[in-house]
């Protein structure tokens, strides 16, 4: 259907997740070479681009989500019929050569070096991008990973609303800019942008599937596809 749609409008509509966008890049202009096509993207937040479809009735040729779970709880079967998992990520604390204590942090010490008073730390809503909800549960987990009652919540006010940005690209884009220090983002973003990063431990950092049950322990709720509805995310590889 989508090679179709292309073939009458000589273009191929494409809702595509910032935090694709980079990865992705090869591949749309690789098909674009071959087969003549003109992608028009849209790149943003996946929750934003599920509501420009179910609020606004605008039906790309092709979805591209940072959360495959985003699809069967929003989408199926009421405005997609199928859908395919197609990679893998992890949760990572990207940085630059510029942050602050940028040479002493690691995986050991990354919880106090983020909750530091000197340090800005940004981080995703969790209304309009998967990454933002995702870095809500590694919080989660991380609390109960180092038996640190009340480390989430710590963690989370050293993440403030001034810091927060709606999606994965953005939030990159700013601390690229120097005005973070650190950010909760995929491994993928971090690589795409040359950031280093800490590698958090398997246990938080929902990127292996033999965790997948403590995972599933942890949850949080956002807003769903219209204005009054809620959804609720499970942590999931």
């Amino acid at each position: 259907l989508a090679a179709e749609a292309a073939r009458r409008s000589k273009g191929l509509v494409l809702f595509i997740a910032a935090s694709l966008t980079r990865p992705m890049q090869p591949a749309l202009d690789t098909f674009a070479a071959r087969t003549g096509t003109v992608i028009l993207r849209e790149s943003g937040a996946s929750l934003e681009h599920v509501r420009k479809i179910t609020e606004l009735r605008r039906i790309p040729d092709a979805l591209l989500l940072a959360d495959v779970d985003v699809l069967p709880q929003l989408l199926v079967p009421k405005y997609a019929t199928w859908y395919a998992a197609f990679a893998r990520n992890r949760m990572v604390v990207a940085y630059t050569a510029k942050a602050k204590h940028a040479n002493e942090i690691t995986a050991s010490n990354w919880t106090r070096i983020l909750r530091a008073n000197d340090v800005e730390v940004g981080r995703t809503d969790p209304n309009l991008a998967p990454v933002g909800y995702r870095t809500l549960i590694t919080l989660q987990l991380a609390e109960h990973f180092y038996r640190s009652p009340g480390l989430a919540n710590a963690l989370r006010a050293h993440a403030p609303a001034r810091n927060i940005r709606p999606n994965a690209a953005e939030l990159a884009a700013v601390l690229a800019a120097g005005e973070l220090d650190y950010i909760y983002d995929y491994q993928s973003v971090a690589e795409s942008n040359g950031f280093c990063f800490v590698a958090l431990p398997d246990a938080i950092n929902l990127g292996d599937p033999k965790f997948a049950a403590a995972y599933a322990r942890e949850s949080v709720t956002v807003r769903g596809s219209t204005p009054t509805s809620r959804t609720t995310f499970a942590g999931q590889p």
